[in-house]
């Protein structure tokens, strides 16, 4: 690998450990619908928590897949699937459903 890749791979990696988040340079807007069915489906806890929960999530959470022609995406962390769509620079999560399985040890 070339120094200057190594550098550059060197500096991602100390940007993302000083944020602490894998999404960096977007911001993550969290819909009315995905607050409502994360308080249905996960847990019954206050709008402003859920979303906080939400974002943290998304964060922390794997693309486990991408739609060819709506440009949505989907992630997962812990078993709850969230499905996103990117505009700009802003990751929108749609809606949140949760797993009977535990993607983290599916193969």
């Amino acid at each position: 690998m070339h120094s200057k890749a190594k550098s550059l791979r060197r500096q991602c990696k100390q940007k993302r450990a000083e944020k602490g988040d894998c999404l960096l340079g977007m911001s993550i807007f969290v819909t009315d619908h995905a607050v409502e069915r994360y308080r249905e489906r996960i847990r019954p806890v206050s709008q402003q928590i859920a979303v906080n929960n939400i974002m943290e999530d998304i964060e922390h959470s794997r693309l486990i897949a991408l739609a060819q022609f709506s440009g949505r995406e989907i992630r997962e962390y812990k078993g709850i699937i969230y499905v996103c769509e990117m505009h700009d620079n802003v990751l929108s999560v749609i809606t949140v459903l949760l797993s009977s399985v535990d993607i983290r040890f599916a193969c």
